[in-house]
């Protein structure tokens, strides 16, 4: 009975944990001003960041930009084999700046320019038609780009989100696919109304501390 009764508390305080956990994802997506930056709403839970098997903590800061060479582990509690996912991987920066512009090799742009706000977001990665959270089972909508932020003096936040898909995305080619897509202020909501996602279901960021020499920036 005692086995029992502790087992019974184990459980409840397992899922207390959880619960208060989850709840604390709205108070610190908005102290790290990803809402109302990036997001209208929070993610419902947390979902875990790993690189090289090392979990990135919650807000964490990350000086050294070879730590993101490669490409990320994601992983969230809700996921399930039959469904399929999205993770969409962002950086905000506060920056004004008038035009800045890098040219991949397979010819995406994801360059912001001018009439959005003080507050720039810039991609890292997208990922789309993942069964369950086997990420790299998806396919690569935007090819991974380990984080390396256009900022001037300024940490930028590094966002990771997990949508829901309510169907089969198409891969679009091409370089003005590619610009139509993530040319807008608000790319977050640009990728969801695009392909009708739903959530974000889960979500984290960290903080990256940038190099500026390697970017040559306009200034108005």
């Amino acid at each position: 009975m005692i086995r029992l009764a502790n087992s019974l508390f184990l459980i409840i305080f397992i899922a207390w944990s959880t619960l208060a956990q989850d709840a604390d994802i709205e108070e610190e997506f908005r102290r790290a001003r990803i809402i109302p930056h990036a997001l209208s709403a929070a993610p419902t839970e947390w979902l875990r960041i790993i690189y090289e098997n090392r979990t990135l903590q919650t807000g964490e800061l990350i000086e050294n930009e070879e730590d993101l060479l490669h490409l990320p582990k994601i992983k969230w509690k809700s996921a399930h084999l039959r469904k399929l996912y999205t993770v969409y991987m962002f950086g905000l920066t506060e920056i004004p700046w008038r035009e800045t512009r890098y040219e991949m090799s397979e010819g995406a742009n994801f360059g912001l320019s001018d009439g959005c706000n003080r507050t720039r977001q810039y991609h890292c990665w997208v990922q789309v038609n993942i069964p369950g959270d086997r990420v790299r089972k998806g396919e690569q909508l935007f090819p991974y780009i380990s984080p390396d932020c256009p900022s001037h003096e300024f940490t930028d936040r590094i966002v990771v989100l997990a949508f829901g898909q309510n169907f089969l995305v198409n891969i679009p080619t091409g370089k003005m696919h590619h610009a139509k897509l993530f040319s807008e202020c608000s790319p977050t909501s640009r990728l969801v109304n695009k392909f009708n996602l739903t959530g974000p279901i889960a979500g984290n960021f960290f903080y990256m501390k940038c190099d500026t020499q390697n970017f040559m920036l306009e200034y108005p």
